[in-house]
């Protein structure tokens, strides 16, 4: 058969295949391919088995193909004894846990007792976490999400994205999607372009949902210095991880809502009002004239 023909054939199972994902697994040294005189590539049906042993891996058992490579026994539907931590896949991690392979992908729901007429509504952004554990890096089949180790930033190589959408299933928190029209994978990249540019004041190194929001909600700054801006923050007002038992060690913090402020409804309440000027009891000048002319209509 010819790499055509198999994709054809695969995609019954597997619709993700595409043949420059087989030309990549090749490329990484995973399927031997033998070739005609010509240069073809002629499929036999083990390098079909093993194709679609590998997309079984990634795809239902959240292997990497660093994992694979590792461990040949992987492909032998027997797991090495030496496997190790960073091997491991997602799925054993979740089952120690006791959580569900449709834990896995759903936003946890926190429910709160409160009292009667004392709740709050409040906006609940969410973005890239930059997980030290990030699923959505050892999902990846090509490599294209990764995580730098310099600053733990997580980004994603589009040159190296096929567009699978693996890591968007992966991400319990939904901080990826697809863009239709370049065909790969975009996500926060917590504006890197920014924050190392010395060409701008030292102010605005900062991303730019922290640097233009209003509200001033998003903070920006170093945990590993405890003296930092972000440190002090969250030891003050208890920041939290989002969704811990999901096992990705998020980066970010969220910080509870603050308490909710009772303002006294007795009388009117203008909060301008000490900005403004006395309203005279009756006008002057020309709005006084208009007043009268308009009278007389």
């Amino acid at each position: 058969m010819n790499i055509g023909e198999v994709v054809k054939n695969l995609q019954i199972k597997y619709p993700s295949v595409t043949i420059s994902r087989i030309r990549f697994l090749e490329k990484e040294g995973l399927v031997n391919i033998k070739r005609s005189p010509g240069g073809t590539r002629k499929f036999t049906r083990k390098d079909i088995e093993r194709i679609a042993k590998i997309i079984e891996l990634q795809e239902q058992e959240f292997y990497s193909l660093k994992a694979i490579k590792n461990n040949p026994n992987l492909l032998k539907n027997s797991k090495s004894k030496n496997i190790t931590i960073e091997d491991y896949s997602l799925k054993d991690l979740l089952k120690q846990a006791g959580l569900s392979k449709d834990q896995f992908n759903e936003l946890i729901q926190y429910d709160f007792e409160i009292e009667k007429d004392n709740y709050k509504v409040v906006h609940f952004p969410k973005s890239c976490l930059h997980c030290d554990e990030a699923p959505c890096v050892t999902v990846c089949p090509t490599g294209a999400s990764y995580k730098r180790e310099e600053d733990g930033i997580v980004l994603v190589n589009e040159d190296a994205c096929i567009g699978c959408g693996l890591c968007a299933w992966a991400c319990p928190y939904g901080a990826r999607e697809m863009d239709a029209n370049a065909g790969v994978m975009k996500k926060c990249t917590l504006c890197v372009d920014r924050i190392y540019n010395e060409n701008i004041p030292e102010e605005d190194r900062e991303p730019a949902c922290v640097r233009t929001c209003p509200a001033n909600p998003r903070h920006f700054g170093d945990f590993l210095d405890p003296d930092s801006n972000v440190s002090k923050l969250s030891k003050e007002r208890g920041g939290i991880d989002l969704m811990p038992e999901q096992l990705t060690k998020p980066v970010n913090k969220y910080l509870p809502p603050r308490e909710k402020v009772q303002i006294s409804t007795d009388g009117e309440i203008d909060v301008l009002s000490p900005f403004l000027e006395p309203i005279a009891s009756e006008t002057t000048g020309f709005l006084s004239w208009l007043d009268k002319a308009l009278d007389k209509i």
